[in-house]
């Protein structure tokens, strides 16, 4: 009788592989995804339980953003939180930036490369300071994360995902570094790979969220 590893050997095909840089990314996607489903679920079980206060916004065309403002009528006689959407514009630029980078980096435009990563940190930059500005404006107005469930749901969606833009920082430091030390734009292609890839990823995640956050 043959042995198991006998009757394998008779079979034809190959094995999918994944290198290990992208496989340690795509863990941390699902890692990241999850921390932000379970926020999503947090936040349609405040619906539930303040489902009185929902109700009475949606009768006056408010979304989960005027609600994070304040509890109760007051909330439609304080200024909107406008300042999100040019973050949102600000974040999705610098990701039309990350895509350029990785482009200049497969044709080995070195004078390229420089430039799109001086926009890119430039506009991540930006974003990170204007997300600090909102929570800024909250606490102007007397707004804590202890003031109301709605005012704290916010600050920690925006301070989860700010930490994570963050993070992306890093690597992209450790571009312009190997870049500054001469560097071939060829060996810095991987992680410019890796790089674009999470920014588009955390753009993605920044949109469901905002759009979750303004359409409810």
């Amino acid at each position: 009788m043959k042995s198991q590893s006998d009757v394998d050997n008779l079979h034809e095909g190959g094995t999918f592989t994944i290198p290990t840089p992208w496989l340690g990314l795509n863990v941390l996607f699902a890692v990241i995804a999850v921390l932000f489903l379970l926020l999503s679920i947090a936040y349609y079980h405040h619906r539930i339980v303040h489902a009185s206060e929902y109700q009475a916004a949606a009768a006056q065309s408010a979304s989960f953003l005027d609600l994070c403002l304040s509890s109760g009528p007051t909330w439609f006689g304080l200024p909107k939180l406008w300042l999100l959407w040019v973050n949102t514009a600000i974040l999705f630029l610098g990701s039309i930036a990350m895509q350029g980078l990785q482009s200049a980096t497969r044709r080995g435009q070195a004078d390229s490369v420089r430039d799109y990563l001086l926009i890119a940190g430039a506009l991540t930059t930006a974003f990170l300071v204007g997300q600090i500005v909102v929570a800024r404006q909250l606490a102007g107005l007397g707004f804590f994360a202890a003031t109301t469930p709605a005012v704290a749901f916010f600050l920690i969606i925006a301070l989860l995902h700010g930490l994570h833009v963050f993070g992306g920082l890093l690597p992209l430091g450790r571009v312009g570094a190997r870049l500054w030390r001469g560097d071939k734009v060829a060996d810095l292609r991987l992680i410019v790979e890796l790089c674009t890839a999470y920014w588009h990823f955390l753009l993605v995640i920044w949109l469901l969220l905002f759009a979750m956050l303004l359409l409810t």
